[in-house]
């Protein structure tokens, strides 16, 4: 089966990967991942934005409004991208407790603490087409955009059948095709997928 690599933000403790590492997650510096490189070597994954001084991702949790904070209650944008990572804010005040680093009480899923979880490259199984390019937009494949072109020719053997149909184009109907769009089954994905009607290529919402 094919595989590519990816960046995990994964536990010590339980050997979990907690986070698989995605275009839009936040780095120390305050930038995205998909504003890093992504090697794997010494540096291999600094900080792309001019004058940047971040020369490693390192990942920041984060849920729609919510972001980790250090203990020293400054956000990570406080601190310097570079490790220690102290806290630029506690530097200015030499008569407050001193942060000599990020370090957050915050625990994951996981239930281990987040200082027990480090960023790790590993080989990832590969199950269907999406997994090739983990920022598909899946309307574009209801539009009848063919990702097949767009995979590599050694992968598509390994395209899942099921999954295959939907890199196909639905066909438009023809004048004399006297077939309604209630008589067409929507195709049994879960989530978008399932409201697309392949006879008017519209969403059910649509009719």
């Amino acid at each position: 089966m094919a595989t590519r690599k990816v960046l995990l933000w994964k536990c010590d403790g339980c050997d979990k990967g907690c986070v698989t590492i995605r275009e839009e997650c936040r780095c120390m510096c305050g930038h995205r991942w998909r504003e890093h490189q992504h090697k794997q070597e010494k540096n291999g994954t600094c900080c792309n934005v001019s004058r940047c001084p971040c020369k490693s991702f390192f990942y920041i949790v984060a849920e729609g409004t919510w972001v980790l904070h250090c203990r020293c209650k400054h956000k990570h944008i406080d601190h310097d991208p570079r490790p220690p990572y102290k806290c630029n804010k506690c530097a200015t005040k030499p008569t407050s407790p001193q942060c000599n680093g990020f370090d957050s009480p915050w625990v994951c899923n996981c239930d281990h603490p987040w200082s027990e979880h480090a960023l790790r490259w590993e080989d990832q199984k590969v199950k269907s087409p999406f997994e090739f390019d983990e920022n598909i937009d899946p309307s574009t494949v209801m539009r009848g955009l063919d990702y097949a072109s767009q995979l590599p020719s050694s992968m598509i053997d390994h395209i899942n059948p099921v999954h295959s149909k939907t890199l196909e184009a639905p066909s438009p109907l023809s004048e004399n095709n006297s077939l309604q769009c209630s008589e067409f089954q929507p195709k049994k994905f879960s989530g978008p997928l399932s409201k697309w009607c392949q006879g008017c290529n519209k969403n059910i919402s649509e009719h």
